[in-house]
């Protein structure tokens, strides 16, 4: 799945391009048959490693889709233009973030692992499970600002008033999503607490 969506950077090359359209097809129809892969799954009572593939058939499905929607990407990769010290000298200039992005993973559980000493077994699963929700939910900003991005740049350079009233209203978007978020998550944290 990072091979596909990192490592291979057409992602990023249609972000930059300001062109959702395959990236948003891409992301469903792969999570779609992420699930349905799940769900036969499931079903067929397959073992945890057979059901762990998920996640290379998302990245693998998402990756065909946003090439086959720009297959003009290709064209990038020309290896008579490669350059040995212009890679050097991005990777000495981008390391501090690989080092951040490599450390992110252990800082990212060392909450659980605090838990797993102050709580049973079964409460920090309930924790793990829960906390693994936040991310999703810091996404949905992320997604609202890609979706109405080229609006944005469009609006800015067209009437700065027209920008600011829309960026408002993107704003209010994003707030009525927190705000709904919010009381979703204490409400069924309440109901989960009983259950626990």
């Amino acid at each position: 799945s990072t091979l596909f969506l990192r490592v291979l950077f057409i992602k990023s090359y249609l972000q930059a391009q300001h062109d959702p359209r395959p990236i948003a097809l891409g992301a469903l129809s792969s999570r779609l048959i992420s699930l349905g892969y799940l769900g036969v799954g499931a079903a067929m009572g397959l073992s945890f490693d057979w059901m762990m593939l998920y996640v290379a058939l998302q990245g693998l499905v998402m990756f065909g889709v946003m090439v086959a929607l720009r297959p003009q990407w290709a064209a990038l990769m020309r290896l008579r233009y490669f350059n040995t010290q212009r890679l050097k000298s991005t990777l000495r200039e981008s390391s501090p973030v690989f080092a951040a992005s490599a450390l992110y993973f252990f800082y990212s559980q060392s909450d659980i692992v605090i838990m797993s000493r102050l709580m049973d077994a079964k409460s920090v699963g309930v924790y793990s499970a829960a906390i693994r929700l936040v991310p999703l939910a810091t996404f949905i900003g992320f997604s609202l600002l890609a979706t109405f991005y080229r609006e944005l740049e469009r609006r800015l350079a067209q009437d700065r008033a027209n920008f600011e009233a829309f960026v408002r209203a993107v704003l209010a978007l994003h707030f009525a999503a927190g705000l709904v978020l919010a009381i979703g998550s204490t409400l069924f944290a309440q109901i989960g607490r009983a259950h626990v």
